[in-house]
Parts: C-alpha cells; structure tokens; sequence
C-alpha cells in the first residue's frame, strides 16, 4: 500500500491558529429547589463557563456558612461546560440566602486543574466568579436558607384543656421544636406526679415539630400543678429525635437538644431589645424559680442563634414564708418573730389564721333500692321489594298463537279464559278480580315475544305490589298453534321469577361476650331460644316471649333476664353470625329496661401510693376508722357513718385529726389533720368489686372541724391572729419548711408566734402566745370583735362560787347610753361533781360608757408560752403549755 501523500496544492485559504480565548464563568447556580434546609440535606450548584472544561483532581466552591466555610466538592461535569458541585448541610452551618464567599471562592488546589478541552488541554479557565449578589451569582440566582443548628425545644404545654383529672383519665401534653423532626422508638416524659414519677410516653406521628405525649393518671397520683420532673424529663429511652431533612430520601443526621428548663421556673422581663453598635444589654430578666442548668435563646436576623447556660442558686438574701401569699393569709404577720440557730431556723406569723381539721365525707352511692329484672328485644326484618314475575307465549316459527290460558295463583284459581293476545290492561284487570288482588295491587305490562319468529306471542311483565309471600304463577295451557307454550319460555308452565317476595328465612346465633349459641332458624320458638341463652350462653332466663309473624315472617322475642346479685346489668346480645336471607334482612337487639340492683359488694380508698383493703358497702364506722388507720400518712380519724342511704349504702363523715406528712425528712407527725381527697378504687385488675346500679363511691370535702356525724373533738379554731410558727432547714441549696407548729388550744386572737427562741442545740423551742386565753377567744368569737376588747381577769379553776370577772372595750356593740347587752349563759353541758346539773350567773357589774374619760378596761390578759422539742430531724411535738397562773407545770 501506498502512504505517500501528494504535494499539498494551494487553495487559496487563510488558517489561522488561536490559542488566547480562555474558558470563563458566566453563570452560578443550584438545581436543588428554593426553600430552607437542614443537616442531611445535599445541595447541588452548577457552575457555567463559556467553553468546555476538563477536570482533574477535586476542585471545591467555598461557600459563606456562617460561622464556618464549608466546601461543596466537584461530583462531575468534566468536558462539558457545566461543573457540578455538592453540598451536605452540616451543624451549626446557618445561611439567609446561600452565597460562595467570594468571587475566588472556586478553589483548584495544587495537583488539580480546570483547562478549556482540547486534544492536549494546556489553557486554564479562568474561574473569577460574579461577585456575590449579582447577577449570574448564586445568591442572585437562588433563595436557599440553611439552618443546621440543632433543634430545641420552644415550649411545651398542655394539649389536655385546664381542670381537675382522676383515675384512667387521659392527659396529653405537647412539645415543640424550632424545626420539624423524626421520632424513632418510644421516648417518653417523665412528670412530677407524687411519690411515684408517671412518665406520659409519645403518641406515634409523622415528621412534625410538636410531638405529643400521653399520660393516664393512676391510682396514687397527686399534683396541684403538673409539671415535668427535671430537666432531663425528656428521655429518649432508646429512641431517637432528629432533624428532618427537606428533600426527600435524606435520613435524618441531626440529634434534636432535648434539654429543658427546670420546672417550675418562668422568664420575666422585656426580651425584645433593640441593638446598639452591634451590642445588647438586656437590664431586668429574671428567673422565678431555682434550679440548675437554665438555657436561654437569644436571636436576630438573619437566622443567628445564641445561647447561654446558668444555674439560679443562692442569693445573698432569702425570703422564706409559712405558705404563699394570697388573700388567705393576708396578714399573717410571718416574720413578726424569727430565731436562727446554726441549720435550724423558726419564724413567727402572729397573724396566721389558725389550722383546721380536714372533714371527707365517703359516700356509697346507687341508683336502685330494689332488683328489677332486665328486658332485651331480639327482632328479625327485612326490607319490602315488590315481587316481579314474566309469562311468555311462544309458538313454532312462522305459526300463529291462538286459543287461550288460565293462571293458578298458589291454591287459587284458575282464572277465567285469557285470550292468546290479552293486553296489559285485560290481564290485570282479570288477576286483580279472579286472585282478589287490591286495585293497586298488581301492575301488568307487556311486549311483543320476537324470539319465537312467529306471530302473535307476547311477554307479559307482572309486577305485585303488595307485601308478604307471593306463590309463583302457573298457566294452564288451551292455546292454539303447532308446539304453542305458555310460562316461562322455556316449556316450563311456571312463570319465570325476576324478583323473589322479602321474606325472612334462614338462621342466626346470639353471641354473649365471647361465647356463641347454636345456630337456631328465622322463626324459632320461645321455648328453643330460652334453652339455647341458658344453656349456651348460662345467662339466667326468666321468661321469652314470640310475637306474631310479621307480613315478611319477621318476629320480635322478649327476653327477660332474671336479675339476681351475680348478674343483673346483662350486655346487650350481639347478633353473631346471621345467615338470615330477605330483601336487607336485619338482625337487631334492645335493651327496653335495664336490670338493677341495689348497692353490694366492697370499694377501696387511696391516697397516694397506698389504698387500704377491702371496706364492705355495709362496713361500720370501725371498720372504716381501722381501714383508713392502717395507711402510713394517716394516723388518727375519727369516723361515723350515716343511718343507711335507699340504695343500700352509707355516708362516713370522716374528721382527719392526726397524720403523718411527707418531708424531707420522711413520715413526720402532724395535728394539722389536711390531706388530699381520698381517691375511690371499684376496679382490682380490671374487676370490679363494687356492684349495683350506677355503683360509686363519692368523696367530697365536708368543709373542717367536726360536722353532723363526727364525734371528734374541736381542735384548733379557725380564726384571725390565732398564729403559727415555722420551722425552715437548709436543703438542696434551699431553705425549706420543717415544720408548722401551733398549739394545741389555738384559738383566735391569740397571736401564737408573737415570740420565739431555739436552744442552742436548734432541737427545743420556745413559742409565745400573750393573748392565749380560752374564755377570751370564746367572747371575741361570739362578739366578732378583736380579742384585744375582751379582758378576762386571771382564773384558776371553774368550782362552786367562783366568780370570773369580764370587761368589754367594744362601744361599738353598745345602745346609746354606753351600756352593753349582758351575756347569756348556756349550763346545760355543766355539772355539778358529775351528779347534777350546774348553773352559771351573770351580773353587770358597771356599765359601759361612750365618753373618753368614762371607766375603761384594763383586764390581765393570760397569755401562755408553749415549748416543743424535736427528738428527731423534722419532728416537733409540743411538750408544755405554761401560763402566769400555772407556776406549778414543769417542762418534762
């Protein structure tokens, strides 16, 4: 073969060679859609230059992330004039608007390169980027947010409305994220709920930024205020809460923060503040609670997010008080007095209403007095459809239908000749006169029979309309013709049959909870249905009863229960299965009257983590006095029960004089007789155990002190300025109450806590009362006056002779001429050594006088001062009383 080219001739034509165009960039952008984005998220950037370009190595687009430069490396593109470049959005990147850096933000490090293609790629691109913002700049072109920092939890609230929640109710409490995020496994909230914490576990849901979760209050639980337990009340239990990626197919890569606020603590203050020279000085931001690690958020465009953590802990001074400020205790005087001794601090409130005994009243409760026997209805119907049946007259083909019919209807008939060609109206007017059919009661139709390919055949259409069972028609056949028939078309002398009559037949079965009767027909006796309910399904029949057929051969049977103390409130019957046949055929059952029965069987009372055992609808006050005793927070009752209720129950008025209250320090023992309600328990693992109709156990707050049926001893009588005294010890960085002490005679107008004093130790104290006289608070109740316008001079005892002398400063209960009704005396509780009945004398000694410079009473008030001494941590228990009068009492 011959290689040799011949010698180039000259065409005339001017080649020119230029290597100076260089690949530039004329256009920046990202094929991920606008929007906001996420960590996981992958974002895609195309860079467009004017040639194509060869890539070697992995150049990279910086791009501005807030407080970090991320990298978008090269995925592909090389000999195109099209780069691409992507992007995972990683934590804490944050962007209003996504931007490269700079306009020399496309990086080619050493070893990498981006050339104009060409059989030897040698020329370089040039890779100025358009300045961000501008046009063909990825700011200008795009509206991308990223937001990379971890989602936190911006509130979280009650889904369940504001009220008052008892045993098995539902509660539903909300938590919501800055971000929307995905939920794996079970986490759950931890909630303060008493001595037990209840965790409120999450209710499965899509990608969102509320998750929900769910608690039902159980026996035990008590809370004034529900809150979370602490700041890790969040607990993922092994699950997981992330962020949700925008685009489609991205797994979540983000933990969420679940950290939250102490609980309890509020943010006060103004949280808006305007900026100075790029500086925020925020100047009365408080936190009303104590408690460690409190976040707060601060932001400000665009999409920049702080934090800061710190704990609230001890100031350089501390309030403490004997309960929280309200209209109750307004002027209650608490710190008139205070003693600090080492850890033991007591402080007065002279003003402090005193302490009452707490009063329930527990009521078994029914609405039946006697056993009614209940009532069920089992009915059988089906829906009326008119009943449609053709007759045809046919012949051989090409002959002549002639001659004439008669029609049997069941046993009735025949008709009267029909001729071969009778019209619609001729046939119904025969059926309705020959079968005694009402006017409207038959509906006949016909049309020419072209099948046959003769002359003279018809199809009447025959449409009844009345309910019930309708016999299919039979012809009798006199017609004319070579093989002429009549029916239904087929040879048969029975009329063809469309639509059948709704009628009930079939079987069905009763079911009882979970077990089932036999299977029994449509029209079953009542004898066969009672032996079935007993013997399948061992209910107690009293009594079934058939109704008459209906027109469709429907039945309705009453079923009488009969209703003892094992059962009387029958669940309704559930027809399973029904293999009834008729036009919509329905098996239905009910209830036409609840059986009843009055109150039997036992209910149980809780209170916290504790309930008692078994107490009888019937049980004696003792018995309902030992039951409530045996609990570890109550330790003296007194209890009396009612004269018995119609239903076959009792109320017990049940007076709290004792109990023992949760401290820090344990069970400590209280003469402050106050506890939550008593919570009812009819239900043991899911059985109850109080029966009757509409069965319960009712407790209600019977106000305090003793009423109607306690035979408890007055105690501490409500009253202003009776006072209290209030023991506090440091705890948890904190000081907290100890104790409450009062006398054990209080009484208004006494001013317990006007004084007090700890020994050295802090485990005796001293309490002062100056106005601490019995006979004195008893006037100044009945008058309604200030204790301090009743002197009573000094007594010792009540015995025969004994003369107490009263004075009355109060003008104000005075007639006009300064005179103040005498007091009348009840003796009636006074005797005489315990034989015979005493008596009480009052005299007026001198009158009262409105004029300044008249006489005025200056009685000796008796005061007292009671000591208490602790022998152990928290527990005060008052030793003596010691009164001017009473020089003989020793401490003991």
């Amino acid at each position: 073969m011959n290689l040799l080219l011949p010698t180039p001739q000259a065409l005339g034509v001017a080649l020119k060679i230029d290597t100076s165009r260089t690949p530039f960039v004329t256009n920046v952008l990202a094929t991920t859609p606008d929007g906001t984005y996420f960590c996981g998220d992958l974002i895609t950037i195309q860079v467009f230059y004017s040639e194509n370009v060869v890539v070697t190595g992995q150049p990279v687009l910086k791009l501005d992330l807030g407080k970090n430069d991320r990298n978008a490396d090269f995925v592909g593109g090389s000999g195109t004039p099209v780069l691409t470049f992507q992007y995972a959005v990683g934590q804490d990147d944050t962007s209003r608007d996504l931007r490269y850096i700079d306009v020399k933000s496309l990086f080619v490090p050493i070893g990498a390169s981006i050339l104009h293609r060409a059989s030897i790629p040698t020329v370089k691109a040039n890779n100025r980027l358009p300045f961000p913002g501008t046009r063909g700049s990825l700011s200008a072109n795009n509206n991308l947010v990223v937001r990379g920092t971890s989602p936190y939890i911006t509130d979280i609230s009650f889904v369940t409305v504001n009220g008052t929640y008892t045993v098995n109710n539902v509660i539903q409490v909300a938590v919501t994220f800055t971000t929307t995020v995905t939920v794996t496994g079970v986490p759950y909230l931890e909630l303060r709920t008493g001595v037990v914490l209840r965790r409120a576990v999450y209710l499965p849901a899509g990608p969102n930024t509320k998750l929900v979760f769910q608690y039902r209050v159980e026996t035990g639980d008590v809370s004034s205020k529900l809150d979370y337990s602490r700041t890790s009340a969040l607990t993922l239990n092994g699950g997981t809460i992330m962020t949700t990626p925008t685009l489609a197919g991205r797994s979540p890569v983000q933990p969420a923060n679940p950290q939250l606020n102490p609980p309890g603590g509020a943010l006060s203050g103004v949280r808006i503040i305007q900026a100075s020279l790029g500086r925020v000085s925020y100047i009365d931001l408080g936190v009303d609670t104590m408690g460690l690690k409190y976040v707060i958020y601060f932001s400000t465009p665009p999409d920049i997010v702080a934090s800061v953590m710190f704990d609230v802990t001890y100031s350089a001074v501390w309030e403490v008080r004997n309960s929280p400020i309200n209209v109750h205790n307004r002027g209650d005087k608490t710190g008139w007095s205070v003693d600090v001794n080492g850890a033991v601090a007591i402080v007065g409130s002279a003003g402090a209403m005193a302490k009452q005994y707490n009063v329930q009243e527990i009521t078994a409760w029914g609405s039946a007095t006697s056993y009614v026997d209940e009532v069920q209805y089992v009915q059988t119907t089906c829906v009326h459809r008119d009943a449609i049946q053709v007759l045809v007259s046919s012949v051989a083909p090409g002959e002549t239908v002639g001659g004439y019919f008669s029609l049997m209807y069941g046993a009735v008939g025949p008709t009267r000749r029909l001729a071969a060609d009778f019209d619609a109206v001729q046939l119904e007017v025969a059926l309705q006169l020959d079968f005694g059919l009402p006017d409207s009661g038959v509906e006949v139709s016909r049309e020419q029979n072209t099948y046959c390919g003769c002359t003279n055949a018809y199809q009447w259409t025959i449409t009844f309309h009345t309910q019930g069972d309708v016999p299919t028609l039979v012809a009798r056949n006199y017609l004319t013709g070579n093989g002429a028939t009549i029916g239904d078309g087929k040879g048969g002398a029975s009329a063809m049959v469309i639509t059948r009559p709704p009628v009930v037949s079939g079987q069905f079965a009763l079911r009882y909870g979970t077990i089932t009767t036999q299977n029994m027909p449509s029209n079953v006796d009542a004898t066969t249905m009672a032996a079935r309910l007993a013997l399948d399904l061992s209910l107690p029949i009293r009594s079934v009863a058939r109704s008459e057929p209906t027109i469709q051969n429907g039945y309705t049977w009453s079923i009488t229960f009969s209703s003892s103390s094992t059962l009387f409130n029958i669940n309704e019957l559930q027809p399973a299965p029904v293999f009834l046949t008729g036009n919509q055929v329905l098996l239905t059952v009910t209830t036409v009257r609840e059986g009843q029965a009055p109150l039997y069987g036992n209910f149980r009372l809780g209170l916290g983590n504790e309930a008692t055992v078994d107490i009888p609808v019937t049980a004696p006050d003792t018995t309902m006095k030992a039951a409530l005793e045996s609990l570890s927070q109550i330790k003296t009752v007194h209890v009396a029960r009612s004269p018995q209720n119609p239903f076959g129950g009792y109320t017990w008025t049940v007076t709290f004089i004792e109990i023992n209250t949760l401290t820090i320090y344990g069970l400590v023992l209280s003469n402050l007789g106050t506890l939550p309600p008593l919570t009812p328990i009819t239900l043991v693992h899911n059985v109850p155990i109080l029966l009757g109709s509409d069965a319960a156990i009712l407790v209600d707050y019977a106000g305090v002190n003793p009423s109607l049926y306690s035979s408890a001893v007055q105690g501490n009588a409500p009253g202003e300025s009776a006072g209290s005294a209030t023991v506090f010890v440091p705890y948890n960085k904190q000081w907290v109450q100890s104790a409450l002490l009062v006398g054990s005679d209080t009484h208004v107008g006494d001013q317990f806590g006007a004084s007090v004093a700890l020994s050295l130790t802090g485990a005796q104290a001293v309490v002062g009362a100056p106005y601490a006289a019995a006979l004195q608070a008893t006037i100044a109740s009945l008058l309604k006056v200030q204790a301090q316008f009743i002197q009573v001079a000094p007594y010792a005892t009540l015995c025969t002779g004994a003369v107490i002398v009263i004075t009355l400063a109060t003008p104000d209960l005075s007639d006009p001429t300064g005179n103040i009704p005498e007091l009348v005396a009840d003796a009636s509780l006074l005797t005489n050594g315990g034989a015979t009945s005493g008596t009480v004398a009052i005299q007026s000694v001198v009158q009262g006088s409105l004029r300044e410079d008249g006489p005025k009473a200056k009685g000796t008030p008796c005061g007292g001062a009671y000591f208490f001494s602790s022998p152990s941590a928290g527990v005060w228990t008052q030793v003596v009383k010691v009164t001017p009068t009473q020089g003989s009492e020793t401490l003991s």
